[in-house]
């Protein structure tokens, strides 16, 4: 790991550009350092984890096994707090975040060791490593000062933080105990929910829970396919199995917590399926469970324990999950790096993120009840009065998507199946947000701003209605007009109030994505413009690359020179982000005639040495842009 200072690096990869902010911001390009520089930084970390395994893990030990390796030697000799922060780090005991404002050259070995012990807690409350790492770095100006002088300092970190995650009982093991417990628990209840709806002679309700977990299963199992028709039938046979009893949650968050990349021929990192795998537990799974559980309690049917701890699963489970989609992807390093105009608006520190992620999941689990409620009530008026709702609701958003130039969706779907599968895209997504208003699904690419937030009011403005329309007509011994009315003041309320907390605690850059009438052609532009403004050519190729052409088709002959310019250049400085994923990601007509046959072949072919390499350099990147006392300056789609 060769440790660079910014001021006396002449390596053409490591370039650290000016923001032109007030506060002299500076933008890290860590991504931009050669395979080598990262290689090194990734075996340091593991001989370092390594050779504290083995040791008594005692002060002195830290001590000497970083004088054991130069490149670490020569931070301590330098930083003489490196060592007791280190030491803290490797402990990796579960500590309260505490405020440390000191920069580099000030910090003590007290605070030093106060910052280190903070790194469990933020390793506890993310997802994944990189996530951790990025919200430790930027809680403490001493690590961004770091951070700046030695950008490989990330990529050390990131990996270490992935081997304590796996060695850690509160980490790795709890996450995938958890995870078991949420997938086998749900499908109990629901097991449960079908066998007293059949006993007590509602078979109709009982025929809709098994068909809700029927078609929950089928969607999974498609995406198994989807997902690994490359690697095999064994392979699918395998994940097939994990679905079916009930522990892909746990094989998901096992993948997740340990870095896993995916395997060549797969289309979705596990991070991605992971999300993709919650989403079609909501859509065919949670969503409708709740609502026929909430119907078959309205229309009379007993409402026992049974029935009373399922629907509170159900509808703690969705606002959960719901918030945790939009809140890791937010704070996805990732996605931050790649598309800052939208994702950055939860706050930097663990407090602030702790409060948001509890709005959201609040706000999730009102708006379930509320349009739960509605469409109930509108089903007790009559089925045509609900059938009559849905069409026109869906009707009038894909004529909005149509009017707007957005109705092909931005999955890179096949042509011949482009209309279907964007339809369902659309269908699914809307329905989703529906009933939890997601917040990620105000993306451009998906709702976007203006129609989520339409979306919501709507939502809100619906329960009143159907309760006018409800009473008038009739009110039954479960549903008593004032019981009714009180129902709708605390769930409108509360979601009304818990939205409000959500934006108040969002970055004020990014409130404006929460009604941005941006479409998805505009906002993926604009991120290609964004990695134009900052010489950055990992933004620009992640947003046309990782999107279906039709999405990028105003700018297609602006990419292709773009690309046929820049491609021998990538084949020779190799930066970390241009790996095979990304090169196979290119259209081949895109790609110089001089290597369009060698690019094609590549695809095909690729040795297990390059598997590994690839695998290892994708599960420890780092993905960090600003300093947080510049703050992230990117203006996010208006």
């Amino acid at each position: 790991m060769k440790l660079v200072q910014e001021k006396n690096s002449d390596d053409r990869n490591v370039r650290f550009l000016e923001r032109g902010d007030s506060e002299g911001s500076v933008k890290r390009k860590s991504l931009l350092l050669g395979r080598a520089q990262v290689t090194s930084s990734l075996e340091t970390a593991d001989r370092l984890f390594q050779q504290w395994s083995e040791s008594d893990r005692s002060e002195e030990s830290v001590s000497k096994i970083i004088d054991s390796l130069p490149e670490l030697a020569a931070l301590r000799n330098k930083y003489d707090w490196f060592c007791v922060l280190m030491k803290k780090v490797l402990l990796n005991k579960v500590n309260r975040v505490v405020k440390v404002k000191s920069d580099a050259s000030e910090l003590t070995r007290e605070e030093a060791g106060k910052i280190g012990a903070s790194l469990a807690f933020s390793l506890l409350c993310n997802s994944s490593p990189g996530a951790a790492v990025d919200e430790w770095v930027t809680q403490y100006k001493a690590l961004s000062d770091f951070e700046e002088l030695y950008p490989e300092f990330l990529h050390f970190m990131v990996r270490l933080a992935s081997l304590l995650v796996r060695k850690a009982l509160w980490g790795l093991r709890l996450r995938v105990c958890m995870s078991s417990f949420f997938g086998v628990a749900e499908m109990v209840t629901d097991v449960l929910v079908a066998k007293e709806f059949f006993q007590t002679g509602h078979r109709n309700f009982g025929l809709l829970i098994v068909a809700m977990v029927s078609v929950c299963l089928a969607l999974q199992f498609a995406l198994v396919v989807l997902q690994n028709y490359r690697l095999g039938f064994r392979r699918i046979s395998a994940e097939c199995l994990v679905v079916l009893v009930g522990l892909r949650p746990a094989l998901d968050a096992y993948r997740v917590s340990t870095c896993k990349s995916r395997e060549e021929g797969q289309p979705f990192e596990p991070f991605l399926e992971l999300m993709i795998t919650r989403v079609i537990e909501m859509f065919a799974e949670s969503i409708p469970g709740f609502v026929v559980q909430l119907a078959a309690i309205a229309s009379g049917t007993a409402f026992s324990t049974a029935a009373a701890s399922s629907l509170a699963f159900s509808a703690v489970s969705i606002g959960i999950i719901s918030a945790m989609f939009s809140y890791e992807f937010d704070i996805d390093p990732k996605a931050r790096y790649c598309s800052p105009i939208f994702y950055g608006y939860v706050p930097d520190t663990a407090q602030s993120r702790t409060v948001i992620f509890l709005f959201m999941v609040v706000f999730s689990c009102s708006v379930l009840l509320v349009r739960a409620c509605s469409l109930v009530l509108l089903w007790l008026l009559s089925i045509q009065h609900l059938g009559m709702y849905l069409a026109v609701d869906y009707g009038v958003f894909l004529l909005y998507k149509v009017a707007t130039g957005d109705f092909f969706h931005w999955l890179p779907f096949p042509r011949s199946m482009s209309v279907f599968a964007s339809i369902s895209a659309r269908i699914l997504m809307k329905t989703i947000t529906d009933f939890t208003a997601t917040l990620d699904f105000r993306i451009p690419i998906e709702l976007g701003g203006a129609y989520w937030i339409f979306n919501t009011f709507q939502t809100f403005l619906l329960l009143p209605v159907c309760v006018v329309l409800y009473t008038r007509e009739f009110g039954g011994p479960y549903l008593e007009g004032w019981s009714l009315w009180v129902l709708t003041a605390v769930s409108v309320s509360t979601s009304v109030l818990s939205l409000g907390g959500v934006i108040y605690m969002a970055k004020s850059e990014y409130r404006s994505t929460f009604w941005s009438p941006t479409t998805g052609s505009e906002y993926v532009v604009k991120l290609y413009r964004t990695g134009i403004e900052e010489e950055d050519d990992y933004i620009r190729a992640d947003a046309v690359f990782s999107v279906s052409g039709r999405v990028w088709s105003s700018i297609e002959e602006e990419v292709r020179e773009w690309v046929s310019s820049q491609w021998w250049r990538w084949k020779k400085e190799s930066p970390v982000w241009f790996d095979l994923a990304m090169s196979a990601s290119i259209p081949l007509d895109m790609i110089p005639k001089e290597g369009r046959e060698e690019a094609r072949k590549k695809r095909k072919t690729m040795s297990i040495g390059e598997k590994i390499e690839i695998r290892k350099m994708r599960s420890t990147m780092s993905f960090r842009k600003t300093a947080p006392r510049g703050g992230n300056k990117v203006v996010p789609s208006e």
